[in-house]
Order: structure tokens, then sequence, then C-alpha cells
């Protein structure tokens, strides 16, 4: 995977109920696979943990807060936004 820099590590993957695989990395941010693409969303810190919900969004713990995401986009909610 060319996207994960030298100094960066992988710290978890998960499968998502669409088949999708989240990656996420310690300094690189996360990556997605996606009917054999591969995207990427930078972030400038650590994301420590994925797990996805009964309702299929999956969220990002990372060093800057909480991060949700219903397919390829960024949701913002009352949860996300209290753990800035």
């Amino acid at each position: 995977m060319q996207w994960i820099s030298t100094t960066s590590s992988i710290q978890k993957i998960q499968g998502d109920r669409e088949g999708n695989v989240w990656v996420a990395t310690s300094t690189g941010g996360i990556g997605k696979i996606s009917a054999g693409k591969f995207s990427t969303t930078n972030m400038s810190c650590a994301v420590n943990a994925i797990c996805e919900d009964p309702a299929g969004k999956v969220w990002i713990g990372a060093d800057d807060g909480l991060h949700c995401y219903e397919g390829d986009v960024e949701v913002f909610n009352e949860l996300t936004e209290f753990c800035k």
C-alpha cells in the first residue's frame, strides 16, 4: 500500500457489511478498499479504532475525536461534535 508512509503503521483493519475494508493508520489517516478501488482520507493524527454500528455507519476513533461515515461521506452529528 503506497499511501502508508514509512513512519506509519497499521492500527486496525475492519470489514463492513457492504464488503468494504477499512484500514486505520498511526499517522496517515484511513484507507478504504471498495469494489477493487482504494481511497484514502488523510488525517494529521493517529486513528485508533474503527467499528460499524447496527445501522451501517462506520465510526472512526482518532486522536482528534470521533468521526462517522455513511458510505464515503463523513457525517457530523451531536456525538461527533461533542467529541472534538
